[in-house]
């Protein structure tokens, strides 16, 4: 325990850092695959971004709407379950140096300082990317259910 702590208390912030960027970087490659899946559903010019049934989907458009829509779907579970570990994370970095503070009464002010900044950084990414997902949540949802509708209902006419 003990080394973990000790890796946590020198390494705290940097990992928290090096996780925000990774998530920042999911969540690019999660809006690249949205829009992806947005020129695969929606019509040309068409900005309000309603779904037209009866586009004329064929097996293999359908098959490729389906390859794009796993994938977006992991990357965005990917990108939500990452957010919701930040304030773990200040949570953790916060109850190693608070372990390693009983460990070293002198370095007490050091020791604070690892406990709220460890704390800072976790609550800061998990405000910004949560703030951020609220934003992406809605298109996101959408696409969902057109793909849903399309994989049901205009899959169903190309198997009869």
């Amino acid at each position: 325990m003990n080394t973990i702590v000790n890796l946590f208390y020198q390494y705290g912030n940097k990992v928290i850092i090096t996780v925000a960027i990774a998530n920042a970087v999911i969540f690019v490659l999660t809006i690249m695959s949205e829009k992806k899946m947005s020129k695969l559903l929606y019509r040309k010019g068409n900005s309000a971004r309603k779904f037209i049934p009866d586009m004329g989907w064929d097996g293999n458009k359908i098959d490729k709407l389906q390859g794009e829509y796993q994938i977006m779907i992991i990357l965005y579970t990917l990108y939500t379950n990452i957010t919701a570990i930040f304030p773990l994370l200040g949570i953790l970095g916060t109850v190693a140096a608070l372990i390693k503070e009983f460990d070293d009464i002198e370095g007490l002010t050091g020791n604070f300082m690892v406990a709220l900044s460890t704390t800072f950084w976790g609550i800061l990414f998990a405000i910004v990317f949560k703030g951020i997902d609220a934003v992406v949540s809605g298109p996101m949802e959408r696409i969902v259910e057109d793909t849903n509708y399309v994989v049901r209902y205009e899959g169903k006419e190309e198997q009869e």
